[in-house]
């Protein structure tokens, strides 16, 4: 019995170092990414997953009490909070997008509050302007009807139409993901990143419009779908920015 509970020790203190020295490499490298999070809690849950096997190991060698059952329970109940709060607090949650360290977002980095929250409503405003734009021109396309011409014209006319607007749409969101949508990403990435520092993390309760698929979808996918779904995005981007002190 002496034996095996020496070796269970250096088993459990070897595998309580290894998940020790993964969450200080996770905390040394951390940044904007939440690979390093996700790195950080698994290195966490390893560390409480070889203290309490180790416990029940030694519990049962000494005492006579069962191993196995105790010990996946446990170790099942540990990681299942470890995921919980994985899922809570990470950037994959809802309401949020995975944040990313790029040059752009290092360039936001540099920017005082004041002057990231005058960069996301100016951004807001020219997203607006995009949509509105695009929309004009949609209405423009739109044929007339001519009571004079047939049923067969007038069915012509408007499949021409259809076929034209989809052509718009295609090339609406080909513009928006040039031009705009990349730092709409940047922007709700470090603004989100500055409320999480002090606390703030979403979903915002008191937020009258949250983040809802539409606007995860043309983030994620840059798919212009929906009504107005630009200018919802940028209502919600100046909502964020203001939350900003």
């Amino acid at each position: 019995m002496r034996e095996a509970i020496i070796i269970g020790v250096i088993v459990g203190f070897l595998f309580f170092a290894g998940s020790a020295t993964l969450t200080a490499l996770a905390i040394k490298n951390a940044t904007d990414s939440a690979l390093w999070d996700y790195i950080l809690w698994a290195g966490v849950g390893g560390m409480l997953v070889s203290v309490a096997s180790l416990a029940i190991f030694i519990s049962s060698q000494v005492y006579g009490r069962p191993f196995w059952m105790p010990v996946i329970l446990i170790n099942l109940a540990i990681c299942l909070g470890v995921l919980g709060i994985i899922l809570h607090f990470s950037d994959t949650a809802p309401n949020s997008l995975p944040i990313k360290q790029t040059a752009l977002t290092r360039q936001l980095g540099n920017l005082s509050n004041n002057q990231l929250k005058a960069s996301a409503i100016e951004l807001a405003k020219r997203m607006r302007a995009f949509e509105d734009n695009a929309g004009l021109q949609m209405r423009q396309a739109q044929p007339r009807y001519n009571v004079k011409n047939t049923k067969e014209q007038n069915k012509d006319d408007l499949l021409k139409y259809n076929k034209i607007m989809d052509q718009m749409r295609t090339t609406m969101q080909t513009q928006f993901a040039n031009e705009y949508l990349g730092n709409a990403r940047e922007i709700i990435n470090e603004i989100t990143y500055r409320l999480r520092q002090i606390g703030i993390f979403p979903p915002y309760v008191d937020d009258p419009q949250p983040m809802d698929e539409q606007n995860l979808s043309l983030l994620r996918d840059g798919r212009v779908v929906g009504w107005a779904p630009i200018s919802q995005l940028a209502d919600y981007i100046e909502r964020l920015a203001g939350r900003l002190k």
